[in-house]
């Protein structure tokens, strides 16, 4: 059973003087699902977010909210709920003041107003609260009341705009969860934007890929993660390491790469990266990602198709797993791995064998 379709964006494009900041953005946002824009600094996702809040109005394109076309509409008669990283609480009101802010623009009755604010609260766990003013609290129950501050008027749409980004590690992985489990709660529409892929990756229904002002790619995490579009979506998203080569052969499936070490390796074109065809002769670059190489063992040694002898150069301790660096003896290729396969033998210096399946392999052109 199809969605219906709360946020409808249509060819929206923006300008500031010669700079386009926005370039044609088609997006279509269902009712109730987490939405991510994730993208570098300056790619587009702010913006977007403040066209749909009202903040700012798009040079061409359509904006759609529940059917209805918001060009022009001041932000005030969007029906949205908004937060920033800053948390914009009113220093001088308590936390009851703060949620009946709102409230009482909408001219709601003094009991069901009481009803709102209380279920707000036990909704982001700061019940008990009501009575404290901003700086007799921690960030992240600031953050919490900001949110509540959102909801409680029961909007349409909740924009959520960095709102984590100003919060200590364990923090934001712990507020993370709390978003998404309010949000499932309440099922209210929620656009997300962040810079983190982390929190994309854990919190949304569905990501927007946005770089220099136009999306990439649209999926969900496990779609943006091990089914990239483009190199951009691919080497934004976790990490990876490039080894670059020449194109030598054409095949019905796949391409023929030869590495600087001389060696041959045979890609599918499914795993292909980039919009035009190659060349024969034509510089390429191949990718795998670090959770997808192998120290060789007994267990895989049949099960890996490249393997290459190597030498550890730099091993770093995550807790559940080592990151490893190994430089590949007769060439120069550094290979990244993560694992948590590492025993006495494997050590600064050690000389290991390292591999992975073709099947994991990425290849685009070279921008050379």
């Amino acid at each position: 059973m199809q969605k219906e379709i709360d946020v409808d964006i249509q060819g929206i494009s923006l300008s500031y003087g010669k700079t386009k900041v926005l370039k044609e953005i088609d997006l279509q946002i269902e009712q109730g699902e987490l939405l991510t824009l994730l993208g570098p600094s300056g790619c587009g996702k702010s913006t977007t977010l403040n066209i749909i809040a009202g903040f700012l109005e798009q040079d061409a394109g359509q904006l759609f909210i529940k059917g209805k076309k918001m060009n022009n509409v001041p932000s005030y008669k969007r029906d949205l709920g908004m937060v920033f990283q800053t948390y914009s609480l009113f220093p001088h009101m308590t936390v009851y003041d703060n949620l009946a802010f709102g409230l009482k623009l909408r001219k709601v009755g003094k009991e069901a107003m009481d009803e709102k604010i209380e279920r707000s609260l036990k909704l982001v766990r700061m019940n008990g609260l009501e009575d404290r003013y901003p700086k007799e609290l921690s960030g992240g129950q600031r953050q919490r009341v900001a949110i509540a501050r959102a909801l409680v008027v029961e909007p349409t749409l909740l924009l959520l705009d960095e709102p984590l980004s100003n919060l200590d590690a364990k923090l934001r992985h712990e507020l993370r969860t709390e978003i998404k489990r309010m949000q499932n709660e309440v099922g209210v529409t929620t656009v997300f934007v962040t810079h983190d892929q982390d929190e994309a990756l854990s919190m949304s229904d569905r990501i927007v890929i946005m770089n220099d002002g136009k999306i990439e790619q649209i999926g969900t995490p496990t779609e943006i993660y091990q089914n990239p579009k483009t190199e951009f979506v691919f080497r934004f998203i976790g990490s990876s390491t490039k080894m670059e080569g020449i194109l030598t052969e054409i095949r019905d499936a796949s391409y023929v790469v030869k590495l600087a070490n001389e060696l041959s390796l045979e890609v599918s074109k499914d795993n292909y990266l980039s919009d035009a065809a190659p060349s024969i002769n034509e510089p390429i670059n191949l990718y795998i990602r670090p959770e997808q190489c192998f120290f060789l063992n007994e267990t895989n040694q049949n099960k890996l198709d490249v393997v290459l002898p190597a030498t550890v150069s730099q091993m770093n301790y995550l807790g559940a797993s080592w990151e490893v660096e190994v430089q590949v003896i007769g060439a120069d290729q550094k290979i990244s791995l993560v694992t948590q396969e590492v025993n006495e033998h494997v050590k600064v210096g050690s000389e290991v064998e390292v591999g992975w399946k073709l099947e994991c392999m990425k290849i685009s052109k070279s921008a050379i």
